[in-house]
């Protein structure tokens, strides 16, 4: 026996090292050397697509991207491939508070209140003109929203409670 009953502090130390060292101490590196400064603070998934919103207050997604849900400017269709695997940077948004994905639509939530959607809009649930939208949009209309929901087919605004009348 190399550390018996006599020396159980001893033991109990050397297996604290070790856990250190093996456990916490790559992962201090890591992030000491640059590691993910910038990390998801928020997931929405939608039909077939997902959302992330950064603690920078940028938005990623990945999925299917038939009918511009990605937000990445592309509507992929026919023999295109139409699914990300990996995460897209959505185009013009950078400071989001919140994100939601809908049944084939994305709507977000910026800092000033104001709400953005984009992806299919062919039964004119993102407001506007009817048609799908591979960009951010502003909702008109919309410009102090305390939440914005994204279901299957339509979007959800909650107002703040001072514009609330009964």
């Amino acid at each position: 026996q190399v550390l018996g009953p006599d020396t159980l502090f001893l033991g109990a130390t050397v297996a604290a090292v070790v856990v250190t060292v093996v456990t916490f101490l790559p992962s201090f590196l890591f992030i000491l050397a640059g590691g993910p400064l910038v990390e998801a603070t928020q997931i929405s998934g939608g039909f077939d697509h997902s959302c992330e919103r950064m603690s920078n207050g940028t938005l990623r997604c990945w999925g299917s991207g038939y009918s511009g849900q990605l937000g990445d400017g592309q509507t992929l269709s026919g023999d295109a491939d139409r699914n990300r695997s990996r995460a897209v940077a959505v185009l013009n948004l950078t400071t989001a508070v919140s994100v939601s994905a809908g049944g084939a639509f994305t709507c977000a939530r910026l800092s000033d209140g104001t709400g953005w959607c984009w992806g299919d809009n062919k039964g004119g649930e993102l407001g506007g003109a009817v048609g799908n939208i591979s960009i951010p949009r502003q909702l008109p209309e919309l410009s102090n929203a305390a939440s914005i929901d994204a279901g299957w087919a339509h979007a959800c605004e909650e107002a703040p409670p001072e514009l609330v009348k009964i």
